[in-house]
């Protein structure tokens, strides 16, 4: 499971206090108040975003301001659970040179997600230029991909801190109650499809 917790207006305490509710597997109470909502065995939650869109509605930070406050939720969620894997916030290539050069401990980031909206056009009515433009849009993860695979290369100093994706779509700023076609599930594919060269796969 994925959870991501709130930098922008929450704290490092009520985010241990989450991550502890979900993943302890010992006699606390809030391993215990887990227990009476009808989980007794811990969720064990693998990855913990902190933060989301910090750069925007999660707080209005630049890349400096976020960087300090992922070290500081990071080194109190390393202490409830030393195996969960940290999710740190992208954004621009210039946010995540800037995110990565101040942060200081690489070793907090186990992976760096992005987010991809794109829009070509309306969301109906579109000619047949916008049909095939969206999907150009939506390919444009490529080069994002690459550049921020470049930029942990760079900062992971022998470790492997991974990429990741957690939005996608056409057009983020509408994409509620907004009228669509059959190409926007066509669009949806290209993002994620994007990934595949990058994709870690098990040994055979």
């Amino acid at each position: 499971p994925y959870i991501c917790g709130n930098v922008g207006s929450g704290s490092p305490r009520e985010m241990m206090q989450w991550l502890e509710y979900c993943n302890h597997a010992g006699d606390t109470a809030l391993a215990r108040e887990r227990a009476t909502n009808g989980s007794p065995e811990p969720h064990q939650v693998r990855y913990f975003g902190i933060g989301n869109e910090n750069w925007g509605c999660g707080g209005e930070y630049g890349a400096e301001q976020y960087a300090h406050e992922y070290r500081r939720f990071a080194s109190y969620l390393r202490r409830v659970d030393p195996t969960v894997e940290l999710v740190s916030c992208g954004h621009t290539p210039e946010w995540n040179l800037g995110f990565f050069s101040n942060l200081g401990r690489v070793d907090l980031v186990d992976h760096h997600s992005l987010h991809h909206y794109y829009k070509c056009g309306p969301g109906t009515g579109f000619s047949e230029e916008q049909y095939y433009g969206l999907f150009a849009r939506a390919r444009e993860l490529d080069d994002a991909i690459n550049r921020l695979s470049q930029l942990m290369t760079h900062f992971d100093r022998g470790r492997s801190i991974l990429g990741g994706q957690s939005e996608h779509g056409r057009d983020g700023k509408q994409r509620n109650n907004q009228n669509g076609s059959e190409r926007d599930p066509a669009g949806a594919v290209l993002p994620r499809d994007a990934f595949r060269p990058h994709a870690l796969l098990p040994s055979s």
